[in-house]
C-alpha cells in the first residue's frame, strides 16, 4: 500500500515543526520567582548556560560591545569570562576569535528590549543548528539519496551526535559547521565570479569563528582551485589554462582579513598577533609553556605532532570523548562514504566529505588539549560529525530494502539519541579522565555522569523547568524526547522505502 504524495508532504512539514519544537529544549536555564534566570547575572552553575568559560568569553564580548561600546571587558566581565581572557596593556579581552560573539549582537539588542537577553543571544545556536540539519540534507540528496531519507541524515547530525549539546551554549561548533557546509555546497557547483566571491566570504566568516576553521575549509579550497583549471591536449603538446575568476575568492576574503586585522590591533596589540598566542592572563589562568623552535625564539604553539596518536584514540572511540562511542550511528556514516565513492555520480563528494573529516581529526589530535577541557563527547569532531552523517542518510538509502540493515540503524541511533539527548538536558561539562580520577571524590569522566543527574531528577532544559518540571520525572522526559525522535525517524524510513518502491515501479 503506497502513501499518498499529498500525506507525506502533510507528514515532513508536521516533523519539521516537531522538530524546531525539541531543538528548543537545547536552551538551558530555570525560572526564579517571575522571572528566569540568568538575564542579569553571571551564575555560573554548572548545567546552566554560563558553565563553561568558552561560552561566558563569548557572551561577556557581545555584552561589552553592546554595553560598553568596547572590546574590552570590565571587572565584572573579566571575571565572568575567566580563565577565557587575554591582557594587553593592563586591558582584558577575549581570548577567542570575535566571530559568534558578533553574530549574537543582533539578537542581544532585540533580547534586551524584552528583558531577556541572555535567552535571545542564546538563540544564535538553536537557529544555526536548524539550518545545519537542512544542509545535511541538502548534501545527502545530492548524493543521491531521496528527499526522506536526507533528512533523516539531517535529523541524525544534529539530535544523534554532540552537536544538540552545544546547540544549548554559545561556542562556534555549531555556527563553523554552518559555514563548512555551505563552502561544501558552494564548491560542487560549477565555478562563477559570484560563487567564488561568496566562497571567500564563507571562508572570511569561518575564520572570524575560529582559526583552525581554515584547515577544516582547505580541502574545499583545494577543489575549487583546481576547478579552475583546465588542460587541452593538443597532438604535439598540453596546454593549461586558468580561470581568473578564482581570485573572487580572494576578494570576497579581503574585507574579513581587514577586519580581523583591525580587530587584533585593537586589542592585542598588531594585526598579525592572535589572543590565542598572547595566551590567557596570568591573573586568571596559568600561562601555556612557551615552545622554542631551532633559532631559540619562544612562541606558543597549540598543536603538538606528538599529541596525534593518543589524540586520534580519544577523538574517536575512547569513551572519554571518542566520536563513534558517544554516536555509534557515525560508524555508518564511513561505510556510507564508500557507497558513495563506489557509485561513481557523487564520487568528488565523496572524497570532499573524507577528507574534511580527517583534516578535522588530524589538527584536532595534535592539539595541545585534544579533549576540549570539561566537554561532553568530541566537541572539536562536530564537522566532521556532520560530514558522516551525510554517510548516514545515503548508507540508509543504499540499504532501504534490508530488514536486518534498519533494525541495526534503529539500534545504533537509537543509543545515540538517548547519550546526546542526556548531554542536552544535564551538562556538557564533564572532565576529561586525568583530571576526573584525581578529584576528591573521583568523579565520571563520561556520559554516565548525565545519567546520574537525571536520576536525581536534575534537568537544566528551560522548557522542561518552566513547563514539564511538576509533570513529569526527569526519567521519563529524556525517555519521551528520545522516543519522539525514534518516531520521527521510523517513520521518515518508511516514507523513504515507500517513495523507493514507487520508484522502483
Amino acid at each position: 500500500m503506497f502513501i499518498s504524495k499529498n500525506l507525506k508532504k502533510i507528514i515532513g512539514i508536521f516533523f519539521l515543526i516537531l522538530i524546531c519544537f525539541l531543538l528548543l529544549f537545547a536552551i538551558k536555564g530555570n525560572k526564579s520567582g517571575e522571572n528566569i534566570e540568568f538575564q542579569s547575572s553571571y551564575d555560573r552553575v554548572t548545567g546552566g548556560p554560563f558553565e563553561s568559560s568558552g561560552s561566558t568569553s563569548r557572551y561577556a564580548l557581545t555584552q561589552a560591545i553592546v554595553e560598553n561600546n568596547s572590546l574590552f571587558f570590565n571587572f565584572s566581565q573579566t571575571e565572568f569570562a575567566a580563565p577565557d581572557v587575554a591582557d594587553s596593556d593592563g586591558k582584558y579581552f577575549s581570548i577567542f576569535t570575535p566571530g559568534v560573539s558578533i553574530l549574537g549582537i543582533p539578537l542581544y539588542l532585540l533580547g534586551k528590549a524584552v528583558g531577556t537577553p541572555q535567552l535571545f543571544t542564546y538563540f544564535l545556536n538553536i537557529i544555526i543548528a536548524l539550518i545545519d540539519l537542512l544542509l545535511v540534507a541538502k548534501l545527502t540528496r545530492k548524493a543521491g539519496a531521496n528527499a526522506y531519507t536526507s533528512l533523516v541524515s539531517g535529523i541524525v547530525f544534529v539530535f544523534a551526535t554532540n552537536l544538540l549539546p552545544y546547540a544549548g551554549s554559545y561556542t562556534q561548533h555549531v555556527a563553523s559547521s554552518c559555514l563548512i557546509l555551505l563552502g561544501l555546497l558552494n564548491a560542487l557547483e560549477d565555478r562563477t565570479f559570484m560563487r567564488d566571491l561568496v566562497l571567500g566570504i564563507l571562508v572570511g566568516i569561518g575564520l572570524l569563528l575560529d582559526i583552525p576553521n581554515i584547515f577544516l575549509l582547505f580541502p574545499i579550497l583545494i577543489y575549487v582551485f583546481v576547478k579552475h583549471i583546465y588542460v587541452n591536449k593538443y597532438e604535439y603538446k598540453t596546454k593549461f589554462s586558468f580561470r581568473l575568476i578564482f581570485f573572487g575568492v580572494l576578494l570576497g576574503l579581503l574585507p574579513f582579513l581587514i577586519f580581523f586585522g583591525w580587530y587584533n590591533y585593537k586589542t592585542a596589540g598588531s594585526a598579525f598577533k592572535l589572543a590565542q598566542f598572547v595566551g590567557r592572563s596570568r591573573i586568571y589562568a596559568q600561562q601555556d609553556v612557551p615552545t622554542t623552535n631551532e633559532n631559540g625564539l619562544k612562541f606558543n604553539s597549540p598543536f603538538k605532532t606528538r599529541n596525534q596518536l593518543l589524540g586520534s584514540y580519544i577523538l574517536t572511540v575512547s569513551s572519554e570523548r571518542g566520536v563513534f562511542y558517544y554516536s555509534p550511528i557515525l560508524i555508518l556514516g564511513l561505510i556510507g562514504f564508500y557507497l558513495i565513492f563506489k557509485n561513481g555520480k557523487s564520487r568528488n563528494l565523496s572524497y570532499l566529505l573524507f577528507s574534511i573529516s580527517l583534516m578535522d581529526l588530524i589538527v584536532y589530535s595534535m592539539f595541545s588539549d585534544y579533549h576540549g577541557g570539561w566537554a561532553f563527547g568530541s566537541r572539536y569532531m562536530i564537522p566532521a560529525e556532520a560530514m558522516l552523517s551525510v554517510g548516514v542518510g545515503y548508507f540508509l538509502q543504499h540499504y532501504l530494502k534490508s530488514v536486518k540493515v534498519l533494525i541495526i540503524f534503529l539500534v545504533l541511533v537509537s543509543y545515540s539519541v538517548f547519550i546526546n539527548t542526556l548531554g542536552a538536558m544535564t551538562t556538557t561539562n564533564i572532565p576529561p579522565k586525568a583530571e576526573a580520577i584525581t578529584l576528591p571524590p573521583p568523579a565520571t569522566y563520561t556520559y554516565k555522569y548525565n545519567m546520574n543527574l537525571v536520576k536525581e531528577n536534575n534537568i537544566n532544559s528551560l522548557i522542561y523547568n518552566l513547563v514539564f518540571q511538576n509533570k513529569i520525572s526527569a526519567q521519563s522526559f529524556v525517555y519521551v524526547y528520545a522516543g519522539l525522535l525514534i518516531l520521527i525517524i521510523t517513520s521518515l524510513q518508511i516514507i523513504a522505502l515507500d517513495e523507493q518502491r514507487k520508484s522502483n515501479m
